[in-house]
């Protein structure tokens, strides 16, 4: 007869910080063209990056399009909900309701006037929604932890 002796277990627990802003935008445009508008109404000149991955099922890679500004004391991104390479899988499956997110982020939490940012943002008139998200809330959260 085998005796194994008794093992402490030790589980690790990972605390991320959800150190930015975001909003989700219901959309029918075209994201270059959500892009353009954006840009001008809050005086930002937004551009393609590469495509952001995110971590999926079994190794699998998900691929999201993605304009962003940077400065170098802040960041947005316009992030498309749905993902490039599969059908009918969102980033954030949860609100899948919503085509796009701007995800803010600042070194300094006064750097930009969010509450401007919401109004010019809702008064576009392609814009049909913009609602603020608590992004520490959400199931699929992880999604959202991208440079």
């Amino acid at each position: 007869m085998l005796v194994f002796p008794l093992v402490k277990k030790h589980i690790l627990h990972i605390e991320y910080h959800y150190n930015f802003e975001l909003y989700a935008l219901l959309c029918p445009l075209k994201e270059y063209k959500l892009a353009w508008q954006l840009g001008r109404a809050l005086g930002m000149n937004f551009r393609k990056d590469k495509d952001l991955t995110v971590p999926y099922t079994r190794g699998d890679l998900l691929y999201l399009s993605n304009l962003s500004y940077k400065t170098d004391y802040y960041k947005l991104m316009l992030v498309k909900n749905r993902v490039l390479n599969r059908q009918n899988v969102f980033l954030i499956p949860e609100i899948k309701e919503f085509d796009y997110f701007l995800h803010i982020r600042q070194q300094e939490d006064d750097m930009l006037d969010m509450v401007l940012i919401e109004h010019q943002v809702s008064r576009l008139e392609s814009i049909v929604l913009c609602q603020k998200i608590n992004a520490a809330q959400l199931p699929s959260r992880a999604n959202l932890l991208f440079d």
